[in-house]
């Protein structure tokens, strides 16, 4: 067969491999769009984009329209093609769907029902490049960090455990040295991406090669409206304009972000104020 690549912007795991409820969720960080593979074609993929086995496996297993199938793939830009691709007939190939809400409901349910994980959070470090005055990390921690082995080790341990999701953060993870290293093996190992940051360190030329692991999301930190409450808050100076010009190249780049505002006394009075900011920016906001 010929050589097979997944497209680098795909997510994807594959559920209780090799049985008759075998599943596989795909996501698309470019549409944000999620398939569903069922029974042989989940296994299909799997061996597929793995390399492993896949000649044993289609002798003892006949998938209908293996051309057809492997095209739409191509179609859907799951798998990646060096030309344009297109669709091979006019008829949806009814082993793969396109996923709503309720289907996606129904995975997490199945995932978790299977003792999978779905999402887990990594703390790469305490050390933080602000000293916010509700945090419990600070600037110069002390405290043991995984090593970039480790890291890589515990990516493995959760990826065989089936998690989906794996959200990044601190401390601030882009104080790492390794942090870009890290993030480029979680992706090839299918893992679907978030990142939490305060946006210091978000300069043009780190958003333009963030842009290459097509990340699912970036949360960014935010505490007021201003630069008198939020650098109030952060304790450094200047911390407002680096975090607001951060938010506008992310969305002058077209990647998926949202804005975090900690509510606390100190800005409790400012949350109005923020949320016509979000919404000049262009920003979806959370709060807590």
């Amino acid at each position: 067969m010929e050589n097979i690549e997944i497209s680098k912007y795909i997510a994807h795991r594959t559920y209780n491999i090799g049985k008759k409820d075998s599943k596989t969720l795909v996501l698309n960080e470019k549409t944000k769009q999620y398939i569903l593979l069922e029974g042989i074609t989940s296994d299909f993929f799997f061996y597929l984009i793995n390399n492993e086995n896949l000649k044993e496996f289609l002798s003892f297993n006949k998938i209908n329209n293996l051309k057809e199938f492997i095209n739409e793939l191509r179609y859907m830009d799951i798998l990646a093609s060096d030309k344009v691709i297109a669709k091979y007939s006019d008829t949806d190939i009814e082993d793969i769907k396109i996923v709503n809400t309720v289907i996606i409901n129904n995975m997490k349910k199945f995932i978790l029902e299977n003792n999978y994980l779905w999402l887990v959070h990594l703390n790469l470090t305490y050390r933080c490049n602000q000293n916010c005055v509700h945090c419990y990390s600070n600037t110069n921690s002390d405290k043991k960090e995984l090593t970039t082995q480790e890291v890589y080790e515990f990516i493995d341990n959760i990826v065989t455990k089936g998690a989906f999701f794996l959200i990044i953060h601190g401390g601030e993870p882009t104080i790492r040295t390794d942090f870009f290293e890290i993030v480029e093996y979680a992706r090839n190992k299918g893992l679907s991406v978030e990142l939490f940051t305060n946006g210091l360190n978000l300069t043009t030329e780190l958003i333009e090669k963030l842009k290459c692991y097509w990340l699912h999301n970036i949360t960014v930190s935010l505490y007021g409206s201003n630069d008198e409450v939020h650098d109030n808050i952060t304790r450094i100076v200047g911390s407002f304009d680096f975090t607001t010009s951060a938010i506008k190249t992310l969305n002058k780049n077209n990647i998926n972000n949202t804005i975090k505002f900690r509510i606390i006394k100190e800005n409790i009075n400012d949350f109005e104020y923020v949320k016509d900011l979000c919404k000049k920016l262009g920003s979806k906001l959370v709060y807590d």
